[in-house]
């Protein structure tokens, strides 16, 4: 489930598995969907949490940024587990990521200031 900062509504994203957000957060919905268990094919996805920049960092690395938490699972290229791209955007003018797997999201952040880093695997 994806959450935002009603505050910031363009700079503060938080994924979790719950769809109990945490306080102050708003939620989007179910837009990014991950599977719970490990099968050939798919890589673990993380959430990582930067404070001095208030940013939660998806990544499949979970040696990237401290106290990573497992958010579930995703396939590694794009096949039958996954086919939609899950892509990662940074905003150095506010130090913030964010993630999405719709194309037209993609292209509303670019507007706004943020450059593809990476896809980080690939979702249903």
């Amino acid at each position: 489930f994806y959450f935002v900062d009603p505050a910031q509504p363009n700079e503060n994203h938080f994924l979790q598995q719950s769809p109990a957000g945490p306080p102050g957060y708003t939620p989007e919905g179910n837009t990014v969907s991950v599977y719970a268990s490990l099968v050939p094919g798919l890589i673990p996805l993380y959430q990582f949490y930067l404070s001095a920049a208030i940013d939660h960092v998806p990544t499949t690395n979970f040696s990237e940024g401290p106290g990573a938490v497992l958010l579930g699972f995703c396939a590694s290229s794009p096949g039958p587990l996954g086919s939609e791209p899950l892509v990662r955007l940074f905003k150095a003018s506010t130090q913030n990521h964010f993630v999405t797997k719709f194309a037209v999201e993609v292209a509303e952040a670019q507007a706004l200031g943020y450059v593809v880093e990476a896809t980080l695997c690939y979702v249903p």
